[in-house]
């Protein structure tokens, strides 16, 4: 006889007892309910299988592999059971080679994203370099031709450049530029001093203002050098301080100004000439010689004379039959000049005629002459020349 645990209470109780001493539990289970126990697993049983079809029909592999596993473990040579695990494991290396699949595709995707990305960010980039340096090459254009007179430079810009920043600027100039262009044209036609100076003082920069300045500058020299006076180069040098003839203007002024004579200088000399003929008809010696210089240039043809041949003229012309001379002078013009040393020079120009009282009235007794002469600044006679026009 052996002992066995009851059900109920777990008192030991002998395996030969129908029921427990202690509770009075059956120690063995009737047939009835051990035939409705054995029924109630099977039908289990079939709901885990049909749960396991089910699951695994959904694609829910991983439930379903835990009924699988829980089959073969209560039965593990069922067919169907084995039939089961093979079609599981055939979906879950599909389910393997999908997500594998996903995987590349994935990865391609963000390689195919990334490059998109990287493309969009260069093309951004290109037109981002592409706009700053259009924006760049504008304003370097800008800057060039921001003050220019060209009316075709401005022309471009805007063509190049319809929305450009300084568009309004541009047509502004171009404007204005065309307004001078259509002014100057009228008064370059003029060639009027004044109207050529109120222009360029009206336009006080650019190419037409160079234009009409060079244009006034020229037209006043022109009038200069027509003119050849002090008084004109000075109204020059006045009127165009700047000017392309400056320097010559004032060279020339500058001579002109040494040579510019005084009342008193231009009566000196006249009278000078008038004493020294005057001196000669009254046969003053002494007068004659004090109005000559030592050593003569010229004197009546002669080259390097002196005051003998002073002396000789005056005593040809007393001869020993002449009684008189009476000379009368006319006008003796005086001019000024100035030699290689910037010393003064005079030149005067003289008419007299000349009447003879003599004892051989056959010979000449009267006669007119033009002459010329060149005096020092001392006053002094340096060259002397008589032509003589008529005599009887």
């Amino acid at each position: 006889m052996a002992l066995i645990a009851c059900r109920n209470c777990g008192h030991q109780i002998s395996d030969k007892a129908t029921v427990c001493p202690k509770c009075g539990t059956p120690t063995k289970e009737e047939p009835e309910k051990e035939y409705v126990r054995q029924q109630d697993s099977k039908a289990n049983e079939e709901v885990m299988y049909l749960t396991a079809v089910s699951c695994l029909n959904e694609g829910r592999l991983e439930e379903a592999r835990d009924y699988v596993v829980g089959l073969l473990a209560q039965k593990p040579g069922e067919p169907r059971y084995a039939e089961l695990q093979e079609q599981l494991n055939e979906a879950l290396t599909r389910q393997e080679e999908e997500l594998a699949e996903m995987a590349r595709r994935r990865s391609r995707n963000i390689w195919i994203a990334a490059s998109i990305a990287l493309l969009l960010l260069l093309a951004g980039g290109g037109y981002w370099y592409y706009e700053r340096s259009q924006l760049q090459n504008e304003q370097e254009l800008w800057n060039q031709i921001q003050e220019t007179d060209e009316q075709a430079l401005l022309e471009n810009y805007l063509q190049r450049y319809p929305d450009g920043e300084h568009r309004a600027q541009a047509e502004e100039r171009l404007s204005y530029v065309r307004q001078q262009a259509s002014e100057w044209q009228k008064i370059a036609e003029l060639g009027n001093a004044d109207e050529l100076e109120k222009f360029f003082k009206k336009y006080e920069t650019g190419r037409y203002h160079d234009l009409a300045v060079a244009a006034y500058d020229d037209l006043l020299w022109n009038e200069a050098t027509k003119m050849e006076t002090l008084e004109g180069y000075t109204h020059y040098m006045q009127c165009c301080p700047q000017g392309s003839h400056y320097a010559e203007a004032k060279e020339l002024a500058g001579r002109l100004e040494k040579i510019q004579m005084s009342d008193d200088e231009a009566a000196t000399m006249s009278s000078t000439v008038q004493q020294f003929f005057y001196a000669m008809a009254r046969g003053d010696e002494d007068e004659m010689l004090a109005l000559v210089a030592p050593q003569l240039d010229s004197f009546l043809g002669k080259n390097e004379a002196t005051k003998v041949d002073v002396m000789a003229y005056m005593r040809r012309v007393h001869a020993d039959d002449v009684f008189s001379v009476d000379l009368t002078m006319g006008d003796v013009e005086v001019t000024k000049s100035v030699d290689k040393d910037d010393e003064p020079v005079y030149s005067a120009t003289f008419s007299f005629d000349q009447r003879i009282s003599r004892e051989d009235t056959s010979l000449e007794t009267f006669a007119s002459y033009k002459g010329t002469a060149r005096l020092s600044g001392q006053g002094k006679i340096t060259s002397l020349s008589l032509n003589k026009t008529a005599h009887y």
